[in-house]
């Protein structure tokens, strides 16, 4: 689990029944509560959470699930669309903020 910007907390798990109903809903392993309001979504990106990593002073959190990195927009609680997701080679399992 990992707070968010704007009162997002992203909680991850692993081994979880994912949804994937042909033509219909498709939910994973990441559900986002906002603490503010008490409503919980679980985005449409199937697989493990294995890392979960907000970026400070940005509305954004990275995430790998599923082997991949995928950028979330804290203000929409949807992926990020400008600039694209990233296409990391192999599986990300992990990601830091590097402080300087």
């Amino acid at each position: 689990m990992q707070m968010g910007a704007n009162a997002q907390l992203f909680i991850g798990s692993r081994n979880c029944t994912n949804i994937n109903i042909a033509g219909g809903e498709v939910r994973g392993c990441l559900s986002i509560a906002n603490t503010a309001t008490g409503s919980i979504i679980a985005p449409p990106d199937n697989g493990n959470v294995t890392a979960i990593e907000p970026i400070p002073n940005r509305n954004v959190v990275y995430v790998c699930e599923g082997g991949a990195l995928r950028i979330y927009d804290a203000t929409t609680d949807k992926l990020q669309t400008t600039p694209e997701q990233p296409d990391v080679v192999g599986q990300a399992i992990d990601v830091k903020v590097v402080d300087f």
